[in-house]
């Protein structure tokens, strides 16, 4: 049971700090490179419900199994992750079911982000959502690729 938790641990690890690096450092930036501002926020817009969900999804999963992995003899590195843990899930909980809906409201009252102009008060409203959604990504990332490094002193012997 403890290498199953430990390789679910691991792969579910990996999918998060791997798919957040595609999709934050690859896909979005491509898309706005290639594509005017309205039509690739809508489509990065389309992805992000699922993009949300993943990420709350595997730092639940990822907590889980680190439970299942240590459930005995905790270390001040067990304490660390599991700290770490609980933050993601939480974090990833606000986005997805705080932050993403905030901004969807705002952002469907804006016209155009090509057109209104950033002083706008709803442009406003929105960088303001967006940069601290931004923040909050940045952190899960940094979050996951910390557990990944602290990971080999996860499993017991």
């Amino acid at each position: 049971m403890a290498a199953l938790a430990d390789a679910v641990y691991r792969l579910t690890l990996s999918l998060w700090v791997g798919g957040m690096s595609i999709f934050t450092f690859l896909v979005t930036p491509i898309l706005f490179r290639s594509l005017g501002r309205d039509e690739a926020g809508r489509i990065v817009g389309l992805y992000f419900p699922a993009y949300f969900t993943y990420t709350l999804v595997l730092t639940a999963v990822a907590l889980a199994a680190f439970f299942l992995l240590s459930r005995r003899g905790w270390r001040a590195r067990h304490w660390v992750c599991a700290f770490l843990l609980v933050l993601a899930v939480a974090s990833a909980g606000f986005v997805r079911f705080g932050y993403y809906p905030r901004a969807q409201e705002v952002k469907a009252r804006i016209a155009s982000f090509e057109t209104v102009p950033a002083s706008d008060p709803l442009r406003r409203e929105f960088s303001r959502l967006h940069g601290a959604s931004m923040a909050l990504n940045l952190f899960l990332l940094t979050d996951g690729a910390f557990l990944l490094l602290l990971a080999p002193g996860v499993r017991r012997p």
